[in-house]
């Protein structure tokens, strides 16, 4: 038997996989494709049975945690909406698959399911971000779905890579055509539940991992063309934080986490300055059985807090218009095309953005580079 077959063989015990082999084989003919279910497809339907995420399956398979979260999308996902009647495009969450299936009779032992119910069950329904752009604000609200009181005692922040962003000012041209930093949004309100608490997180130890610290291991990736972007290992740095929330059964919180990073400059006499996009994970860890939910992809921008107005990533045409050529260092160009690497790889990422990065983001496709 191959490692794939052999992968999360337990969820036998609990579901009758035979049957629901066929049933998807059935709605993926439906969909247009090949009528059975690959050896890879029903490994990693397993694991989701037996509430393994898409990176713990990755690493098991040995996969690429990206690609399979992506075959899943449009895959497993679709199938299983088809199976459960549901509309296209509404399942998001890969613990949906064990739910639904749950609910229109695939699980064999229901036990299991009336114990989950009648214990705490911990959801993470939305995360914005807010703050200031040196000090960005976690907006979470979670859900308890179980009958029980779920009491919250400890996050852990995961940062999965950082990159890093340099921007600069030109003095005689700081008041011509700028484009002025994004400044935050407040913090949104999506529904009348205000913040039982806010708790403030200093992230100081990862600065000196960004920069290569002899501490911790990097890895440096290229992307092409050539750039001087570094990505760090996953995961490359954790955060715990001790919290301290009571939420009820089928009831809601809401609570921030107020981010601190060192201030980080560059060369601020020639008016050169850097910034930091980092990738992370927020998890919650509640219970004394230390039971754990973990969000959704999170992408900030981090500046630094004295950046200027006026403060630019990108060189554009109607800007260099204005400038004689000897004006404009061939320095600033190489960091405005690493800057333009730098956002194409993490727009790429599917994950919860920050005001700034997004606008930022936004900005790039509207950049048009100057040839010298």
């Amino acid at each position: 038997m191959s490692a794939t077959e052999d992968s999360f063989k337990e969820a036998a015990t609990d579901w009758d996989l035979e049957r629901l082999y066929r049933d998807l084989a059935i709605v993926k003919q439906q969909s247009g494709k090949r009528n059975k279910l690959t050896p890879v497809e029903m490994a990693c339907l397993r694991g989701l049975l037996c509430g393994y995420g898409p990176n713990d399956i990755a690493a098991t398979l040995n996969r690429e945690p990206r690609g399979l979260r992506v075959d899943f999308c449009r895959g497993l996902y679709r199938y299983v909406e088809m199976l459960t009647e549901r509309p296209p495009n509404t399942l998001k969450d890969w613990r949906d698959v064990a739910n639904w299936l749950i609910i229109v009779g695939y699980q064999t032992r229901s036990n299991n399911f009336s114990q989950q119910t009648n214990d705490s069950l911990i959801k993470i329904v939305d995360i914005i971000f807010g703050g200031a752009r040196n000090s960005p604000v976690i907006d979470i609200k979670v859900r308890n779905t179980g009958n029980q009181v779920a009491f919250l005692k400890k996050t852990r922040f995961n940062f999965y890579k950082a990159w890093y962003l340099q921007s600069w000012i030109i003095q005689k041209q700081a008041e011509r055509l700028p484009f002025p930093a994004a400044r935050c949004q407040p913090l949104a309100k999506s529904r009348p539940v205000e913040p039982s608490f806010n708790y403030q997180v200093s992230i100081e130890e990862l600065y000196d991992f960004v920069e290569g610290s002899h501490n911790y291991e990097v890895e440096v990736i290229q992307v092409e063309p050539l750039s001087p972007l570094s990505l760090l290992k996953q995961s490359i740095y954790i955060e715990e934080f001790n919290i301290s929330q009571c939420v009820s059964g089928n009831d809601v919180d809401r609570f921030t986490f107020t981010l601190s990073f060192p201030e980080v400059q560059l060369e601020p006499y020639r008016n050169i300055y850097k910034s930091y996009v980092y990738h992370l994970k927020l998890e919650i860890v509640y219970d004394e059985d230390d039971k754990t939910v973990q969000s959704r992809d999170l992408l900030l921008l981090v500046e630094p807090k004295n950046l200027p107005d006026g403060n630019r990533y990108f060189f554009e045409k109607d800007y260099l218009r204005e400038l004689k050529v000897n004006q404009v260092d061939l320095e600033f160009k190489s960091y405005s095309q690493h800057n333009q690497e730098v956002l194409a790889e993490v727009a790429q990422i599917d994950g919860v953005r920050s005001v700034l990065l997004n606008k930022l983001i936004e900005h790039q496709y509207n950049v048009l580079n100057f040839e010298f």
